[in-house]
């Protein structure tokens, strides 16, 4: 969600992501009991920040100024054995998005930031490409491209995550 009026705003993001895998496999491959693993992952994202907006002809640039926390959960359970991790942190973020108006109707944007420094996480990068249809003067909506690396190396936790995927997204424009 943003929010801006003239040449300085706000934005906020919620992500949610689960992902999980059973299975089950023979130790030695020939014995004939079976042994059941399942692993699940969940990562929580909010994001909140300031934004200055800069305009051109064609184009704008925004720096964006903020912070984002992050919550990384694991549970892995193989056979009567099972352990599980949770771990929280805040990243200050730092960035910067390029707005071109393709036509009177589509726009695109490319948003790239900076997070951690090694204050939550070693340094997390972000990258977010989206294509926008207006259509209406009061509704878009929007197609793009996610990329997100977190690298962090904390508290006996060394974690090496990337995301990335199609998004989508719907403006309302007050």
């Amino acid at each position: 969600m943003e929010l801006q009026k003239g040449k300085w705003g706000l934005f906020t993001e919620l992500d949610f992501i689960k992902m999980s895998e059973d299975a089950e496999f023979r130790i030695p491959r020939r014995n004939p009991f079976k042994v059941g693993a399942d692993v699940v992952l969940k990562q929580t994202m909010f994001e909140i920040g300031a934004i200055r907006s800069f305009e051109m002809n064609r184009f704008g640039v925004d720096a964006l100024v903020g912070a984002r926390y992050f919550r990384v959960a694991s549970d892995v359970n193989v056979g009567p054995l099972g352990a599980d991790i949770t771990k929280d942190w805040l990243d200050p973020m730092v960035g910067a998005r390029l707005r071109f108006n393709l036509s009177e109707r589509w726009n695109a944007s490319l948003r790239g930031d900076l997070a951690g420094f090694g204050t939550g996480s070693e340094l997390t990068t972000n990258a977010v490409a989206v294509l926008t249809y207006s259509i209406s003067d009061r509704y878009e909506v929007g197609f793009g491209y996610r990329y997100m690396n977190i690298e962090l190396d904390k508290d006996h936790l060394d974690l090496d995550m990337t995301t990335y995927g199609p998004v989508i997204g719907m403006a309302i424009n007050f």
